[in-house]
């Protein structure tokens, strides 16, 4: 049976496999018609590897900011805001609303979820750039962040330092979710904030975190609650 030799990952040779079948299967068709069949029909797909994700705590969200040194901002927007690296490489200075204390996501064409305006800490806000063009540049300071230039000089370096398991920077945006909820943001907040279409695609990434919170904090919070009316009341 063919196969693709080994090396890349299972994602990426789950991606070439079915890049291959659509090629050989348009192929198969039209006038041309250059196959009497396809040859990978009955070729599996490597089986998906969910990868295991990791969520930061509070220092370890800390310490891998200072680590990254000028771009400290950039990690707290990944780990506060929640959007992807690709969402924040998009960002231009003109989508922070230092008023508001928040930031205009948009999306491309290729992502999933929508438009959406996410909060951001003062804090975080006063170590972003001023002026016009990108949010986040290049050590150069003459062009847009890359990525991946950005990952392998800065990001990867510090993650090697700091921790004994891999990190990316998409664990950052589950770490603002971890965080999110474990402060007890609800789902549809949640939702908003990442950019999902639908709540449903957020209970089946976080779900769990939601369970891990448990009926104590429901009962904290209407206790709170009640305090908070019983003040009002003796105010009154």
């Amino acid at each position: 049976m063919w196969s693709l030799r080994e090396g890349p990952s299972s994602s990426v040779r789950r991606k070439q496999v079915t890049a291959l079948k659509a090629a050989f299967a348009l192929a198969t068709k039209g006038k041309s018609r250059l196959l009497a069949e396809n040859p990978l029909s009955d070729v599996p797909l490597p089986p998906a590897v969910a990868r295991e994700r990791h969520y930061l705590d509070w220092p370890q969200l800390d310490a891998l900011a200072e680590a990254c040194g000028t771009y400290a901002g950039l990690i707290y927007v990944l780990g506060t805001s929640g959007p992807r690296i690709e969402e924040a490489a998009r960002l231009d200075v003109k989508d922070l609303n230092r008023n508001k204390n928040t930031l205009f996501i948009r999306k491309s064409k290729t992502d999933a979820g929508k438009n959406r305006t996410t909060p951001i800490d003062p804090e975080y806000v006063a170590m972003l750039r001023t002026g016009i063009g990108p949010l986040f540049l290049s050590p150069d300071q003459q062009h847009r962040i890359n990525t991946n230039n950005f990952r392998q000089r800065v990001f990867d370096p510090a993650v090697d330092k700091l921790f004994d398991f891999p990190l990316t920077p998409h664990d950052l945006r589950h770490t603002c979710a971890s965080l999110a909820i474990a402060a007890g943001v609800d789902v549809l907040q949640v939702a908003n904030m990442l950019g999902h279409a639908d709540p449903s695609v957020t209970l089946r990434v976080y779900g769990h975190l939601f369970k891990a919170r448990g009926l104590d904090s429901v009962l904290a919070k209407m206790r709170q609650a009640h305090e908070q009316a019983l003040v009002l009341v003796g105010n009154r």
